[in-house]
């Protein structure tokens, strides 16, 4: 745990018995967000592997870097104009005769 928090072995001996099992409920997610982390190093490392997976990867990781924790909007199609028209038609925006 030292490794994740920190702190020198004495201050792990001293601390609250709550505090140290809270630390060791959080041990398992931590180190699989790292085995993540790590897979994705191999994947953004590897030529073989789509562009785009690649991309998302890297753009995943600048996202963090920029601090925003945001992912970008979908781009979606335009819809049809029949599709338009439903739509407009299921709001009452648009009489049906």
């Amino acid at each position: 745990m030292q490794r994740f928090y920190g702190g020198d072995p004495d201050g792990w001996l001293n601390l609250p018995l709550r505090w140290l099992r809270a630390y060791q409920a959080m041990y398992g997610p931590l180190q699989a967000e790292e085995a993540l982390l790590g897979a994705q190093i191999g994947m953004a490392a590897d030529s073989n592997i789509d562009h785009r997976k690649r991309q998302k990867v890297l753009d995943g990781w600048r996202r963090q870097v920029d601090g925003s924790t945001r992912k970008p909007k979908a781009k979606r199609e335009p819809l049809s104009r029949e599709e338009f028209e439903r739509m407009m038609q299921s709001l009452g925006m648009v009489s049906r005769g």
